[in-house]
């Protein structure tokens, strides 16, 4: 994990985890130290969504208990036994078609060789019986061949099977490395990956590319008042309803905690505009509700932030335009929506936005 905090950031993190530690009782080892400094410096919203809820029902954070956090967002070792124990299946049953082509080129030469035998008999007189004798041999070879090449043909169609099915495995593998268990989603390794691709194609295309950054107004308020499950379903419903309303090759992503991004290839800056006001729209027409009750939380609402890509800038710049014009968003009064076409931030702008949002998202 990278960190780019200044010294007295680091310095203060470090204090603030250490305190957390002893408060509950946690053994400063390197891997708990390493869930409790991102914890303080507040930037891997899913694990303080899960450390939250952890402290909030008194749980006893035991070494266990960390270790099972550190594997769920720090250790990438499960997805690569995953991904190496498929692949071993596949190299295994690439062997076994290779053995079965191998053994299928045996017995068509040993087929071939009985053909010559039993023509070289043909040469010269030979009575009926003689002949009898050789249409028999030419029937049995025949009779042998067509047997094993069925059976090579229903050993090619399992290795076949198996390996489609391997081949799913390990894509379903991949997908889950890049999406968001939690709305399904890109998340935000699966976002990078596209911004990535939609920005090169855009350079080569001389295409528009532009990028729509939005964030549940209130969010810790919906926390806060209603719980962590119902905050869950709005999560889910701001997500199903961006997907609703982009299409083709657009990518829906979950940049973090409560922050969407959108990518959108082939596209105008006032139409993106457009789709983010129609998503905005969209979002503040729907309701959630209890579950348990029926009762409904009122109306939910995004800001957004719409930019759009200059050919050969760092994709920093542009996500960061992007978040600048969210927060002024924001800052207008929330429930809008901001392109740069609106208030123009410099493309050469490469400072965060003011701090006007807390290390957990809180005011959001």
């Amino acid at each position: 994990m990278e960190y780019l905090d200044s010294y007295a950031q680091s310095r203060a993190h470090a204090e603030s985890a250490l305190e957390h530690m002893e408060k509950h009782g946690i053994t400063p080892n390197p891997t708990n130290f390493q869930i409790w400094y991102s914890y303080a410096a507040g930037r891997n919203k899913d694990l303080i969504r899960a450390m939250d809820i952890l402290i909030g029902n008194d749980q006893e954070f035991t070494d266990a208990l960390c270790l099972d956090l550190y594997e769920q967002f720090f250790n990438p070792a499960q997805q690569s036994k995953e991904l190496a124990k498929t692949t071993a299946s596949i190299d295994a049953q690439l062997s076994k078609v290779v053995e079965i082509l191998d053994k299928s080129g045996e017995d068509t030469a040993k087929y071939g060789k009985a053909l010559s035998e039993i023509g070289g008999q043909l040469d010269g007189d030979f009575s009926i019986e003689q002949f009898q004798l050789v249409v028999e041999s030419l029937v049995a070879a025949t009779n042998t061949i067509e047997t094993q090449n069925q059976s090579l043909q229903a050993e090619l169609k399992a290795s076949s099977s198996q390996i489609t099915r391997l081949h799913q495995d390990l894509e379903n593998v991949r997908r889950e490395t890049i999406t968001d268990p939690l709305t399904g989603v890109a998340n935000r390794k699966g976002f990078d990956e596209h911004l990535r691709l939609a920005a090169t194609e855009s350079m080569e295309s001389g295409h528009s590319l532009c990028l729509i950054m939005c964030d549940i107004d209130h969010f810790k308020k919906v926390n806060d008042t209603w719980g962590h499950q119902l905050g869950d379903q709005v999560l889910r419903l701001v997500a199903k309803t961006l997907t609703a309303n982009v299409k083709g090759r657009d990518t829906v992503a979950r940049y973090g905690g409560e922050e969407f991004v959108v990518i959108l290839p082939n596209t105008e800056l006032s139409d993106a505009g457009i789709v983010a006001d129609n998503i905005r729209k969209s979002v503040s027409s729907k309701r959630a509700r209890k579950k348990s009750s029926g009762e409904t939380i009122g109306r939910i609402t995004l800001s957004f932030g719409v930019s759009q890509f200059e050919p050969g800038e760092p994709l920093e710049n542009f996500i960061k335009r992007a978040d600048g014009l969210l927060y002024a968003a924001k800052d207008a009064g929330r429930n809008r929506v901001i392109c740069e076409v609106d208030a123009p931030l410099p493309r050469s702008a490469t400072q965060p936005p003011p701090p006007a949002r807390s290390a957990h998202r809180g005011s959001s």
